[in-house]
């Protein structure tokens, strides 16, 4: 019934030319001419009387276009279909702007499909497989921290601040003397010294009291990635609701029973959860970067511009949605050229690797693995006081974004480890602090090169907290 032709214009652009039988277009145009005349008025003729002839040199137009839209609804999944073409993206829909002549109904759909990556040579590419192990001492690391850090704060009625105190205070933010937009924000738990907040803005606080209210003065850094706020002076009306000293714990396990957990076990097995966890995620980022990179070495992919866009397009939505949930909402002025040539760079990557997973996927005939979202779970879990786990399994699997997101990243573990089994693997075990060490010291190299274009500042969340509101 239908005739399709295909023309390739070029490695991912296609043109589909659909044909449909004259008789299938007269069809649906005699119906759309049939409503339109029940319930059409025109002078000089009586309701539902009004001939043919008249209604196509009235309103030939629209029957035509509507008779197309239908046609194109009804046959559009069975054009590609038939054409053996996967769109990466909505394909682009040429219509005719007449009625059909007598030999048909044509309509023409451009269409770009994703580029191949060959895995023919998998064997023969190299990869380093990297595996982070966690040792006893790096949980008891962790465990002293904790003893350290996650002081038992005791509320002292009269004292004045120190470094290390906790304070629980109100701020209302303003910039020549107009509140701000993320600047304000109540009953918010700050430990002095520890640097969540701007720079500047914890040292003022130093020596207030409960009941004090204290005018902080401070400007943002030139990086600030809110651009509205980058580098102005900006004034806080803070109210001090609550100044708390920090008083050891007496034990591990009264620091566990604090954090919900049993017992100082089930503190340490919590701890290493997390370690692992942590260790394993850093290692498959590495990993599936090795692969990826390894996979697409010495070949030219040319990415279709449509593609480009439509995950331009997704970033950017992503980046306002999360400035926005972080109280500071962003304009057109934010995506600077800067800003979208690096936008552009991510969305190149994630569409190259996005590329390397599918090509897998399809290879080994890859689905999602049902216990592999299981075992996902529990991983996850695992890291969490007992106690807590039923409410907060139940609360995972109501959440269908965070499901999906996890059936994703298990798929995409499982090709990856399907690659990793059948191309040449060099292993490389390293211990965590042995990965933490590399990793500082990287950093630090970093931070040292670009010690000239000025010291670099965490910021986000809240505009005087970035972030940092959680107790």
């Amino acid at each position: 019934m239908i005739q399709t032709e295909v023309t390739q214009l070029g490695a991912c652009e296609h043109e589909v030319r659909a044909r449909l039988p004259q008789v299938e277009y007269d069809r649906v145009y005699k119906e759309k001419m049939e409503q339109l005349r029940r319930r059409v008025r025109l002078p000089g003729f009586r309701p539902g009387r009004v001939p043919p002839h008249v209604l196509r040199r009235t309103f030939g137009a629209d029957l035509h276009q509507q008779a197309v839209e239908e046609l194109v609804r009804t046959h559009f999944a069975a054009v590609l279909d038939q054409s053996g073409l996967k769109p990466a993206v909505q394909p682009e829909l040429i219509l005719p702007d007449r009625e059909a002549s007598g030999e048909g109904f044509e309509f023409t759909l451009k269409v770009t499909t994703m580029p191949e990556i060959p895995l023919e040579d998998l064997a023969a590419r190299e990869v380093e497989r990297l595996r982070i192990e966690v040792e006893e001492s790096d949980v008891e690391a962790v465990v002293e921290r904790m003893m350290k850090n996650q002081s038992n704060f005791v509320p002292d009625d009269g004292r004045a601040a120190q470094e290390d105190d906790r304070l629980v205070i109100d701020f209302v933010g303003t910039i020549d003397g107009v509140p701000f937009e993320g600047g304000s924000a109540e009953q918010v738990r700050l430990v002095v010294g520890e640097g969540r907040f701007i720079p500047g803005f914890e040292e003022q606080l130093i020596g207030a009291r409960a009941g004090d209210e204290v005018t902080v003065r401070v400007e943002f850094p030139d990086d600030y990635d809110a651009p509205h706020l980058a580098g102005r002076k900006a004034e806080f009306a803070v109210t001090v609701h609550e100044v708390a000293r920090p008083e050891p714990w007496a034990s591990v396990d009264e620091l566990a029973q604090q954090l919900h957990f049993a017992d100082a076990a089930e503190l340490r097995a919590g701890v290493r959860a997390q370690l692992e966890f942590e260790a394993e995620s850093i290692a498959y980022e590495a990993n599936r970067s090795a692969v990826a990179t390894s996979i697409l070495a010495g070949r030219k992919v040319a990415l279709p511009e449509a593609l480009m866009q439509e995950q331009l397009r997704a970033l950017i939505r992503d980046t306002r949605e999360r400035m926005k949930q972080r109280g500071t909402p962003i304009g057109s002025d934010f995506f600077t050229d800067e800003v979208k040539a690096g936008m552009r760079e991510r969305a190149r990557n994630d569409l190259l690797f996005g590329l390397v997973v599918r090509a897998l996927s399809d290879a080994g005939g890859i689905e999602v693995d049902e216990e592999g979202v299981r075992a996902e779970l529990e991983r996850r879990l695992a890291r969490i006081p007992a106690s807590e786990r039923p409410a907060a399994e139940a609360r995972i699997r109501g959440d269908k974004g965070e499901m999906e997101r996890i059936r994703d990243l298990v798929h995409e573990r499982s090709c990856i480890a399907w690659a990793l089994e059948r191309m040449a693997v060099r292993e490389k075990v390293m211990t965590l602090s042995a990965w933490q060490e590399e990793a500082d010291a990287a950093r630090r190299a970093a931070e040292e090169e670009a010690s000239g274009e000025g010291a670099s500042s965490g910021s986000g969340g809240d505009a005087a907290a970035g972030g940092a509101q959680s107790a």
